[in-house]
């Protein structure tokens, strides 16, 4: 088998910086892992990369393909973890096949849909092994609200640990089947540490956690769909 190189763009942020630790962990022998934290080295790795994947946050995504793209070799790939980042605005900039991709930073949870004439075969590991449970998903507007309904979970699980939701159970329940779990499996996935400060990473400024997690601080008593309904808002405002 041909070797091959994923290249991960955005290491240094928590999403990225988790998924070369866990490709690292998956992937077969013939295949390279390597992050890029400093930006200087963007356009020498993009030379590299058979799949380029873009981890940085969706306001970076235009200027970080404008930066790598004249360096991408004909047969690279790109795969996108951007929220709200369409697949035909990453294609209509690179000229390159598109898929985009969405998981947490613990990688319990992931999920995919690909854009025209994306190959998965050199990298089926990635796609099926990624997340410990990947959730099937069809079209971009799937990948959006599964995007919502993670994140959404993840600040329930850290509100809970930390006192702050009463409600807990309620928001569980209604997230358990759109993640293809229970709520005792979901309650199981609480990262270990300081629930604080992982909330504060999860939650980044202008981001779709940040935005479900003020919405609950604000309103206590909110329902899980009004929940989900304002971290898609937030999505479709990442778009524009």
């Amino acid at each position: 088998m041909d070797s091959k190189k994923i290249v991960i763009f955005g290491a240094q942020g928590h999403l990225g910086h988790s998924l070369v630790a866990r490709l690292n962990a998956i992937k077969p022998a013939s295949v390279s892992i390597v992050g890029t934290t400093d930006k200087g080295h963007n356009k020498e790795l993009a030379a590299e990369a058979d799949l380029a994947v873009i981890t940085v946050r969706p306001q970076h995504v235009a200027s970080l393909l404008s930066e790598i793209s004249p360096s991408l070799k004909p047969t690279a790939q790109i795969l996108s973890f951007a929220a709200g980042v369409p697949i035909a605005d990453i294609a209509a900039s690179t000229k390159h096949p598109v898929a985009r991709g969405m998981a947490d930073p613990w990688w319990n949870f992931a999920g995919f849909v690909f854009g025209r004439d994306f190959k998965r075969d050199a990298f089926d590991f990635l796609f099926h092994q990624a997340g410990k449970k990947t959730v099937p998903l069809q079209t971009e507007a799937d990948i959006d609200a599964f995007t919502a309904y993670f994140v959404h979970a993840y600040i329930v699980l850290f509100m809970r640990r930390l006192g702050e939701l009463e409600n807990s159970n309620a928001h569980l329940a209604y997230l358990a089947p759109h993640l293809l779990s229970s709520v005792t499996e979901l309650l199981s996935l609480t990262p270990e540490g300081d629930a604080a400060e992982e909330l504060k990473k999860l939650a980044t400024p202008g981001g779709v956690t940040e935005s479900i997690l003020l919405a609950i601080r604000a309103d206590k008593l909110i329902t899980p769909d009004a929940a989900h309904a304002i971290g898609m808002e937030r999505i479709k405002a990442l778009r524009k």
